[in-house]
């Protein structure tokens, strides 16, 4: 049980409650070590019972593995990737390792992949992604949450990301993403 964060439930409870009905976005938790952002996600995956849920989190040493973060989170949908259009499969399986590399500046590709996979997923039931630590995330993963992020809107989507204070260039400056500061008790 958590004490002392009402608030902050209150408003990720908003955000399951539009995913349970279609509509989606994200949420960073911002705030030092310690204030308690891997709880509040913790307590966040308990409540969300009548969602599909995915987790992933950071790792310091993985921070320069392009889309290490990215395989995290879509490895338990890889059997859907069979049904992205081509370009996003093949994009998507080169980024994640699973096919011939991703050429060089294609990136774009993948993150619609990304994207379109989560939008699969949720067309079963509404999606939950919460990714800890996302300041140890590799920057492709960042780039391609940013894109994610700023896409959704009714696909039944929740993505909560929880950071340090150090700044996170990609999510930092990613639209669609409400920044929520998270304080110590």
């Amino acid at each position: 049980m958590l004490i002392g964060r009402a608030a902050e439930r209150d408003r990720i409870e908003q955000l399951l409650d539009g995913a349970r009905v279609g509509r989606s976005g994200a949420v960073l938790l911002i705030g030092e070590p310690g204030a308690g952002k891997t709880a509040l996600l913790k307590a966040t995956v308990e409540a969300a019972t009548d969602l599909q849920v995915v987790q992933a989190s950071g790792f310091e040493m993985e921070a320069d593995l392009p889309f290490a973060g990215l395989d995290a989170l879509l490895r338990p949908f890889t059997d859907d990737m069979a049904t992205l259009p081509a370009p996003q499969a093949e994009a998507l399986s080169g980024a994640l390792g699973f096919g011939p590399p991703l050429p060089p500046g294609d990136r774009f590709t993948a993150y619609v992949g990304a994207l379109t996979l989560f939008s699969i997923v949720a067309e079963r039931g509404p999606l939950l992604a919460t990714i800890d630590d996302a300041h140890w995330l590799d920057p492709a993963t960042l780039d391609a949450l940013a894109f994610i992020a700023h896409r959704i809107s009714a696909e039944g989507i929740a993505i909560i990301m929880a950071t340090r204070d150090e700044p996170t260039a990609a999510i930092e400056h990613g639209r669609g993403i409400e920044r929520l500061r998270i304080d110590g008790l």
